[in-house]
């Protein structure tokens, strides 16, 4: 059997680090006009935060509406796993807003299920 590689190894890594999120508990907005977050907890307690870049630098870019954690910017079929578990974790906190969330899922299909192969 065929030694999995570096990705492969990265992706299963942050798609079991994903598996693991409990809750949002909070969406911030970052002061670089634009960019949107979400922070989630994990099942253990430890809080990660995802990063949607939608920066007025990156606008025009590859960069522009990627997502990204402290891991760094995740692949297509790392977000496409996320979009999933996002879609079922409870919201709550003062400072977790709902329709925050819907936008942050929604641009996240429209960018990365939209350039996913169609199945026949």
């Amino acid at each position: 059997m065929p030694e999995a590689t570096d990705d492969e190894h990265r992706d299963r890594a942050v798609i079991s680090w994903a598996g693991k999120l409990k809750k949002i508990i909070g969406t911030p907005v970052a002061p670089d006009g634009g960019s949107l977050a979400l922070e989630v907890e994990q099942v253990g307690g430890d809080v990660k935060f995802l990063i949607l870049n939608r920066s007025i630098a990156a606008r025009g870019t590859d960069a522009f509406e990627t997502l990204s954690s402290e891991r760094g910017m995740l692949s297509s079929d790392e977000v496409i796993a996320i979009i999933d578990l996002l879609e079922h974790l409870p919201i709550v906190g003062e400072n977790a807003d709902v329709g925050m969330v819907e936008n942050f899922v929604t641009i996240l299909k429209r960018k990365y299920q939209a350039a996913q192969p169609k199945t026949p």
